[in-house]
């Protein structure tokens, strides 16, 4: 399968390969209506990753300074309720986005997370 739409991806590492899909999924800024099962095992595959990488998709979350939202598709696992070293490359390109600050609240399925 491969992409029909050529998403604006970030590349981040904190030690495991992480693609970060800020903003807009597919014309879509609500990460709650992201095609992650559709997208994520695409990105995963993706030949830029020959050991495979994770996947988060993020957007600001409205009306909140300093917090995103975030969906996590695990590699070799599938969407998971949350990803810590996830959520920190996550906060890492929102922040080199200039879309938050240095504390940012990371809004999982699991739970919110805290990047300091």
């Amino acid at each position: 399968m491969t992409l029909n739409f050529s998403p604006k991806i970030a590349f981040a590492t904190t030690g495991k390969s992480t693609c970060v899909v800020p903003g807009v999924v597919a014309g879509r800024t609500n990460v709650a209506s992201a095609a992650v099962g559709t997208h994520g095992p695409v990105l995963e595959h993706d030949p830029r990753f020959p050991n495979r990488t994770n996947v988060e998709f993020i957007a600001p979350t409205p009306g909140e300074a300093d917090a995103i939202t975030m969906r996590v598709w695990e590699r070799g696992v599938g969407e998971t309720r949350s990803c810590g070293t996830g959520a920190c490359a996550a906060a890492a390109v929102a922040h080199r986005r200039g879309l938050v600050g240095t504390r940012v609240t990371v809004h999982v399925p699991g739970g919110d997370l805290t990047v300091d």
